[in-house]
């Protein structure tokens, strides 16, 4: 596919009809790709085509190292600014406990009950958390694998090194010194990866937790234990569906589906339609146990046999719950009971975060 040059002229390739006749694009800038390690040359062989539409959306590069490889590696850069940070979290550790319950006794006392109450509450909370409590900047970081260590540090700045000095000057020494840096980097590597390996099995035992264990496989591979951005499109039967509400509805839909009658048997439907045929009766005196309001001891029960999970969209983690004075509390249940008398559920509590994990091979 590299055109060859006879007499001035580039010949057409069919490589070239192919890009041309189905109108596509080359990100290529003629810049190197290829070390072909027995004669020592540089060629292009490594070619990155897309459509029109996605050609202005990247910047196109070549890696300035192998990588024990002998193709540079290509990089493909969106050009459109997309905000792949990770949403902040609280340092519950590093919380200054007085002062969130002092300015809690301060601001958080007494409110009007109603309708926005719990906005009015929650808004004040996170003013007083933010104060108190210091957050994570948010910031990717840069996580080294466990097993890399000063040898393979060294191992891959000498392989750098007599590369660059093959690339200044490329004789057939500083080929061959590049090719011995180059099998000692993948030697050195390879063996810190066992012997890495073998030193933590080693450490296993049954008080191990096993979230530990595969934090450590994922790490060891390369792979982060962040937190992933958000994704930006949803495959659907050979759809691609880009646009956030139509991502929502269509996930919705697929819930909605799984949860239908047609998914029932029908041993269990024919079940439901005799039972069906019962009519309910629904007076109530409306003094039953489950339609009283809630007392200060179910919360209080509540809110301790609650776990630290993340929180939801509303940004309220728990342990700000937890660590709430006896004034701010009540104030809570009374917005609470409100809440339930009324019957009427705040449109924030209304909204949930949905992380759609896909299987390998489906949908």
């Amino acid at each position: 596919m590299v055109p060859t040059s006879f007499g001035g002229l580039l010949p057409i390739t069919p490589g070239e009809n192919f890009i041309t006749n189905n109108n596509l694009c080359l990100f290529n800038d003629k810049s190197p790709t290829f070390l072909h390690s027995g004669h020592g040359t540089f060629s292009s062989i490594d070619l990155s085509i897309s459509n029109p539409s996605l050609f202005l959306e990247f910047e196109w590069s070549v890696e300035n190292d192998l990588h024990g490889s002998d193709h540079f590696p290509l990089i493909l850069k969106n050009t459109e600014t997309a905000n792949t940070a990770h949403p902040p979290k609280w340092k519950m550790s590093k919380a200054n406990w007085t002062q969130f319950e002092s300015m809690c006794l301060e601001k958080l006392t007494t409110i009007p009950i109603s309708s926005t109450a719990i906005e009015d509450y929650t808004s004040i909370l996170l003013t007083i958390a933010d104060d108190s409590i210091p957050k994570t900047s948010g910031k990717s970081i840069a996580r080294r694998n466990p097993w890399f260590n000063d040898d393979c540090k060294k191992a891959i700045a000498k392989r750098k090194r007599n590369l660059r000095h093959f690339q200044q000057e490329p004789t057939s020494s500083n080929l061959g010194a590049f090719k011995i840096s180059r099998a000692q980097a993948r030697r050195t590597i390879r063996q810190t990866r066992k012997n890495s390996w073998r030193d933590y099995v080693s450490r296993l035992n049954n008080r191990t937790s096993p979230k530990s264990v595969w934090r450590t496989i994922r790490s060891m591979n390369g792979k982060g234990g962040g937190s992933k951005s958000a994704p930006s499109h949803l495959s659907q039967q050979d759809t691609t569906i880009t646009d956030t509400l139509h991502i929502a509805n269509a996930l919705g839909d697929k819930f909605s589906q799984n949860s239908s009658s047609s998914n029932c048997s029908d041993t269990f439907s024919a079940h439901r339609a005799k039972l069906e045929q019962h009519s309910l009766n629904f007076k109530s005196s409306n003094f039953e146990d489950y339609n009283t309001v809630f007392s200060l001891n179910e919360l209080q029960i509540s809110l301790s046999k609650s776990h630290n999970s993340a929180p939801g969209p509303d940004g309220i983690h728990y342990e700000l719950l937890k660590h709430l004075p006896s004034q701010s509390l009540d104030l809570l249940l009374d917005i609470f009971n409100y809440i339930w008398t009324s019957g009427s559920l705040p449109s924030s509590w209304k909204e949930a975060t949905v992380i759609p994990i896909a299987k390998p091979g489906k949908d």
